[in-house]
C-alpha cells in the first residue's frame, strides 16, 4: 500500500469512528434539534445559535449560517488548534484509537517539513533540560524562585550554556542542518557564520495546544540586555495565537470556565505550582484578536492580573479591548504593593490570591477609569475625546444587550445622554462597516437565494437521493441552469463525484460551492425517495424544456439573418427536432 493510500485508509477509519458532536462540545455546548445539534458558533460572537453539527456515518460536519465557517472534524481541529491537516489527522487518530502505522522517518533531518521542525525543537528542549540538570547555577536559580524539580520537569525548564556553538555541535551530531535550526529560530546567521540564538539564559519552552515545543523564551542569567529573549515567529510558532502555559492549563480552564491571565512565565508557573491551574501568560503585553477568540471558545470569564507598571496597565487595557466584543465576563485585579503574581502567591499563599481574584473589578469599569486618567471628562473637550476612544472599542460589540449595558454605564458615569453615546458608536460602526469588503458574505446570501429556487430544490433532492440520477439519460449541458456553479454541482452529482462529506476536502470546489453543499446537507427534503424521483424528474424536464425553447428562439433569429440556404435547412431541422422533444416533455408525467 502506498503512503497516500495509507493516509486515506487512516482518514476513512477516523471518519467511521469519530464522534463529531462530542469533539465540538469540548468547545461549545450543543443542543439536539431533529437530526442535528445547534449551538453558539465557536468561531464568531453571536447571541442566537446559528451553528449546526450533523453527525453521520461519514464522520459528520458542521456549518455556521452566521459566519459561513464549515467543515468536518479535521477542519474543526485545524482551525481551533492551529494545526495543519496531517497534524490534525494524527491528533484525531490518537483520539479515536486508530493506529498511526505510517513510517515518516528520514535518514537526516535536513528537510524543512513541519515534522522535522518539530523534531528540532524537541531536540532543543531535551538539550536545554539536560544542560539545566548539570548546571548548579541554573538549578539554584529555579530553586530560588520556588520552583520544584517536579514543576521544572513538567514545564521542561532548561538552560542554554554560555557558548556560541555547543548547542550547534550537538544538533549537528544529531543530523540537524544549520538551515533547519535557523528556520526554527534556534540559530542565527551573520557575516561571521551561524551561532546559537540562546546563550547563557534560563530557558522556558513554549508549547502549542497539543503539547509540542514550538518556541522558547530565555531569561538572561546576569544583567545582560534584553532581560528576556523570545523566539521570533516561525512556521511552528505564531506569538499572536499561543499563550504560555495553555497546554498545561486548558483542561482546568474548561472545567472552571474561567481563565486567569498573567504576564510572565514565572507568574504562570508559580500560580500553577501553588494549585491555581487555570492560569495562562500573555508572553508580553500585546493581545491579539486570535487570542481573544481562543479564550472566548473555552471559557466564560477572564480575570486579568498583569503587573501594575505602565506596561502592565497598557497590556491589561489591550486585553480588555480585544475581549470586550466577545460574550465573556471580564475582570481586572491590581496586586497591592507593586507585587507581581509570582511574588504575591509565594508570600501570601493560594487562598489570598484567590480572594484577590474573587474581588476583581469589572473589566469595563477598569477601561473607563484609565480613560478618565488620560482625559479630563469633567470638561467637554476631555469628555469628547474619551467618548470617541471608548466608542471605537464598542463599535466592535455586536451583542445588543451587552452594548446597552456599556452605554448606560458611560451615560451615568460621565453624565452624557444615552443617545449621544449611541450616535458616536454607530457613526464609527457605520464607517467601519463601509470600509470592510462585503465579498466574504455575498456568496452566502446568494447561496441562500438559490437554495429556494427550482434549481436549488433539484440539487437538494439529488444530494440526498443520488440514485435518482440514474434514470436520466438525456444530455445536460454546461448551461443547463442559469447559475454556472449550479451546473457544475449538478454535473458532479450526475457523474458520482459528490459523495458523503468528501466534498469538504475537494480542491476542485470553491468555497461558495462547498458552502452550498453544506446548506443542502443541513436541510433534509420532505420527500421520500420515490417522491424525490418523481419531483426531480418533473423539475429537470421543466429545465430541459425551457432550455430547448431558448435554443429555438436563438435559432429562429439566426435563421432570419442566415443567407446560406443549406445552413438554414439544418437550423430549421434542429428547430423541428427541439420542438418534438418539447412536446414530448410536456406530455410526459411522473
Amino acid at each position: 500500500m502506498s503512503g497516500f493510500d495509507k493516509y486515506d485508509a487512516i482518514k476513512n477509519e477516523i471518519q467511521k469512528r469519530i464522534d463529531i458532536v462530542s469533539l465540538i462540545e469540548r468547545y461549545v455546548p450543543l443542543k439536539r434539534s431533529g437530526n442535528k445539534y445547534m449551538g453558539l458558533c465557536p468561531f464568531h460572537n453571536e447571541k442566537t445559535p446559528s451553528f449546526s453539527v450533523v453527525p453521520n456515518e461519514n464522520g459528520g460536519y458542521y456549518n455556521c449560517f452566521g459566519c459561513q465557517e464549515s467543515g468536518d472534524s479535521f477542519t474543526f481541529i485545524m482551525k481551533k488548534e492551529g494545526l495543519n491537516f496531517l497534524d490534525a489527522m494524527r491528533a484525531l487518530a490518537k483520539e479515536c484509537g486508530v493506529a498511526w502505522n505510517i513510517g515518516e522517518s528520514e535518514n537526516s533531518h535536513n528537510s524543512s517539513t513541519r515534522q522535522n521542525l518539530l523534531k528540532a525543537t524537541e531536540f532543543a528542549t531535551n538539550f536545554f533540560y539536560n544542560e539545566m540538570t548539570k548546571s548548579d547555577e541554573a538549578k539554584n536559580y529555579f530553586k530560588s524562585r520556588g520552583i520544584t524539580g517536579e514543576t521544572a520537569k513538567e514545564f521542561r525548564l532548561g538552560f542554554a550554556p554560555n557558548s556560541w556553538d555547543k548547542f550547534l555541535l550537538a544538533a549537528k551530531n544529531a543530523k540537524f542542518s544549520e538551515d533547519l535550526l535557523i528556520e526554527t529560530a534556534l540559530a542565527k546567521r551573520n557575516p561571521n557564520g551561524v551561532f546559537a540564538f540562546f546563550r547563557n539564559r534560563f530557558i522556558f519552552p513554549i508549547f502549542d495546544n497539543s503539547g509540542r515545543a514550538v518556541a522558547f523564551g530565555g531569561r538572561a542569567v546576569g544583567d545582560e540586555k534584553p532581560k528576556y529573549l523570545n523566539s521570533s515567529n516561525t512556521v511552528l510558532y505564531d506569538k499572536s495565537r499561543i499563550f504560555y502555559g495553555y497546554f498545561q492549563a486548558q483542561k482546568e480552564i474548561r472545567q472552571q470556565k474561567t481563565a486567569i491571565l498573567v504576564e510572565g512565565y514565572m507568574d504562570m508557573i508559580s500560580l500553577y505550582q501553588n494549585g491555581i491551574k487555570n492560569v495562562i501568560a500573555t508572553c508580553g503585553t500585546s493581545f491579539s484578536e486570535e487570542k481573544a477568540k481562543l479564550l472566548s471558545s473555552v471559557c466564560e470569564k477572564v480575570v486579568i492580573i498583569l503587573d501594575g507598571d505602565d506596561a502592565g496597565i497598557k497590556g491589561a487595557k489591550n486585553a480588555v479591548e480585544a475581549l470586550l466584543p466577545f460574550e465573556i465576563e471580564l475582570r481586572y485585579a491590581l496586586i497591592p504593593g507593586g507585587h507581581d503574581p509570582d511574588d504575591f502567591v509565594r508570600e501570601n499563599g493560594k487562598n489570598e490570591f484567590l480572594e484577590l481574584v474573587k474581588n476583581a473589578q469589572d473589566g469595563f469599569s477598569f477601561l473607563l477609569e484609565n480613560l478618565e486618567k488620560e482625559h479630563n471628562v469633567a470638561n467637554p473637550a476631555g469628555k469628547s475625546k474619551a467618548v470617541r476612544e471608548i466608542s471605537s472599542v464598542l463599535a466592535n460589540v455586536k451583542n445588543e444587550i451587552m452594548l446597552s449595558d456599556f452605554i448606560t454605564k458611560i451615560s451615568t458615569r460621565w453624565k452624557i445622554s444615552v443617545s449621544d453615546v449611541k450616535r458616536s458608536i454607530f457613526a464609527l460602526r457605520k464607517n467601519k462597516d463601509s470600509d470592510e469588503n462585503p465579498q466574504n458574505y455575498s456568496f452566502f446570501d446568494e447561496n441562500k437565494r438559490i437554495f429556494y429556487t427550482e434549481a436549488g430544490k433539484i440539487l437538494q433532492l439529488l444530494f440526498w437521493y443520488p440514485q435518482v440520477l440514474q434514470d436520466f439519460s438525456y444530455d445536460t449541458s454546461q448551461d443547463f441552469f442559469a447559475e454556472p456553479f449550479v451546473n457544475k454541482l449538478f454535473l458532479a452529482m450526475k457523474n458520482g463525484k459528490i459523495n458523503g462529506n468528501s466534498f469538504l476536502h475537494d480542491e476542485n470546489l470553491s468555497e461558495q460551492e462547498k458552502n452550498f453543499l453544506l446548506i443542502l446537507a443541513n436541510e433534509r427534503p420532505n420527500e421520500n425517495e420515490e417522491e424525490a424521483k418523481i419531483n426531480a424528474a418533473e423539475k429537470i424536464r421543466k429545465f430541459r424544456r425551457i432550455g430547448l425553447q431558448k435554443e429555438n428562439e436563438k435559432l429562429k433569429e439566426e435563421i432570419r439573418e442566415e443567407g446560406d440556404e443549406e445552413k438554414r435547412k439544418e437550423m430549421l431541422a434542429k428547430v423541428a427536432q427541439n420542438q418534438r422533444e418539447i412536446s414530448a416533455l410536456q406530455k410526459k408525467k411522473g
